[in-house]
């Protein structure tokens, strides 16, 4: 790249940067640009060429990785991931209720859920943490995936050694956001699993949280049989006697 070449400043600070009045950003990079906008091969060639500094924030402390994330861009995710970006670092920039997001939270407002499972993935074999809380109420990635009965995420998770027993701001475990979940369309005895799942993992620590969940006894139950179904116990929706 001609500027790369002629010795430009890779990590140059632009004080003012946006692409309309309604989108601007302050104290940008040319790396931060380049993500927010989409332009993968301007991303590639800053990393690879210009060795650009992958985890510089704008004014607002959001970060490269978050636009990537927010931008559902695979390509750029894996670049920024191979340049050594911290994925954990926490995107303070609104003071609103998505003020103290991670790449991991964002990663779970993609769509549809198969490309969701894609990013979560990814993030976590390259190291992101699943287990920070997000600045709004205290949320981890398991809680936001457990309320929203989203059972392959749950199961990532676990999988990647997420904490079960982590309560947010207002005492909730993942299981007692999992126990607010309905949901009478597509999802089916998705919450039941994912109730069975955690209980599982927080083995003695459950009992509180499940004494005080579920109050509608009709819910209960038919929870308990879909958590049956999803490990053997039961035959055609009902438990074995």
């Amino acid at each position: 790249m001609p500027l790369l070449d002629a010795g430009a400043k890779v990590d140059f600070n632009n004080k003012t940067w946006g692409t309309s009045r309604d989108f601007i950003e302050y104290d940008v990079t040319p790396l931060f640009a380049a993500v927010a906008l989409n332009h993968t091969f301007v991303v590639e060639i800053l990393l690879a060429e210009g060795k650009a500094d992958p985890d510089i924030p704008n004014r607002g402390s959001r970060y490269p990785i978050h636009w990537a994330v927010l931008n559902a861009n695979k390509a750029i995710v894996d670049m920024l991931i191979a340049a050594n970006a911290d994925l954990d670092v926490i995107d303070r920039g609104l003071a609103t209720a998505t003020n103290g997001d991670t790449s991991m939270h964002y990663a779970l407002g993609i769509e549809p859920v198969e490309i969701q499972v894609t990013f979560v993935e990814c993030l976590l074999k390259g190291g992101a943490c699943p287990d920070i809380p997000n600045g709004a109420n205290g949320d981890t990635p398991l809680h936001i995936a457990a309320r929203l009965g989203k059972l392959a995420i749950v199961e990532l998770l676990l999988e990647f050694g997420a904490d079960a027993a982590l309560r947010n701001n207002v005492g909730e475990t993942p299981l007692d956001a999992a126990c607010t979940f309905t949901d009478d369309s597509s999802m089916g005895c998705a919450d039941g699993k994912i109730m069975a799942m955690l209980e599982a993992k927080m083995g003695g620590e459950a009992q509180a949280t499940a004494e005080i969940d579920c109050e509608n006894p009709a819910d209960s139950e038919e929870k308990l049989k879909c958590a049956l179904e999803g490990t053997g116990g039961g035959s055609n929706g009902t438990a074995s006697g």
